[in-house]
């Protein structure tokens, strides 16, 4: 009976161990973050994202004196769907960049893009 009990008593300290000692070696694992989690930490703490190829900001820029429409916001929209010979023929899901009140660097936006890419 008693080695019975040492042997439960061990195994349950032997367990413990090991799941002590992984889950130091998983956070030790995920805080070591990569370049490019470092760039979209740093883009989402100075108010920015991408889209359409170009970085959006609403930081002050030194033309936003000229107006007061410079800050650009992602919007849901309905993007026309054209088939290959050039004809219109359906809307699907999109966004688009507006320029609305406030400081940025938003000229006039981006016309609406498809969320997913269609094939016709």
């Amino acid at each position: 009976m008693k080695k019975a009990f040492l042997a439960v008593a061990v195994s349950i300290v032997l367990c413990a161990a090991g799941f002590t000692g992984y889950k130091v070696y998983d956070n030790y694992r995920i805080s070591k973050l990569g370049p490019l989690m470092l760039e979209n930490l740093e883009i989402l703490s100075a108010n920015e994202f991408i889209f359409g190829g170009e970085t959006w900001t609403d930081e002050g820029q030194w033309y936003n004196w000229l107006g007061s429409n410079w800050k650009p916001e992602l919007v849901n929209c309905m993007a026309p769907l054209y088939s290959a010979w050039g004809f219109y023929f359906d809307e699907v899901p999109g966004e688009r960049v507006e320029c609305k009140n406030g400081s940025g660097n938003c000229g006039n936006g981006t016309p609406c893009y498809p969320l997913y890419p269609y094939i016709n």
